[in-house]
């Protein structure tokens, strides 16, 4: 399972069977992928137009299975977070203050990829309990000064369920 930074708000994530993606603009170039997810679908930056390939959009709450991919969208504050299992791999993936807010109320997870595109408690990652915290978004950096911990820097994070780390890990995923 991958997942990778398309554009400045966007990401892919690529299992065995199916690829999704997530909040795609019109900036980003033309990708494939069979699930599109929206995280704010009232956010007139996002653009389905370079998506090719994508039997479904996902922009509201309920449960979805699509190519394999299973995904519970779940209404937080203004936008939707999503958990999703990608070949074994469950995933929180949300803008920060959102992920935040719902950890404590779904399953365990393996990796919360959080789009830090505005200020919210940073200092909360750690009760996250995962494998793997994947950042992206404009204040990245802001929550990596923020943990004071040592972070890597990559464009595509690939890893297996039998892969996973032990302990959390922080990831800043850059283009």
């Amino acid at each position: 399972m991958d997942v990778a930074l398309v554009s400045e708000k966007t990401i892919r994530i690529k299992g065995k069977t199916s690829t999704v993606i997530v909040d795609p603009t019109s900036s980003m170039s033309k990708s494939e992928a069979s699930t599109i997810i929206l995280t704010h679908p009232e956010d007139s930056t996002l653009s389905e137009a370079k998506v090719e390939g994508s039997r479904i959009t996902i922009k509201g709450p309920g449960d979805y299975e699509v190519g394999g991919i299973k995904i519970v969208a779940v209404k937080v504050n203004s936008g939707f977070s999503y958990l999703i299992d990608v070949d074994d791999v469950k995933l929180l993936v949300g803008k920060g203050s959102e992920v935040m807010g719902i950890y404590e109320k779904i399953e365990a997870f393996h990796i919360a990829v959080i789009n830090a595109d505005k200020e919210f408690k940073y200092s909360q990652i750690p009760s996250l309990d995962v494998n793997v915290v994947l950042v992206y978004g404009e204040k990245k950096e802001d929550v990596v000064k923020s943990l004071g911990k040592n972070s890597q820097k990559m464009s595509k994070y690939s890893v297996t369920y039998d892969n996973l780390p032990s302990e959390m890990q922080l990831i800043i995923l850059e283009r």
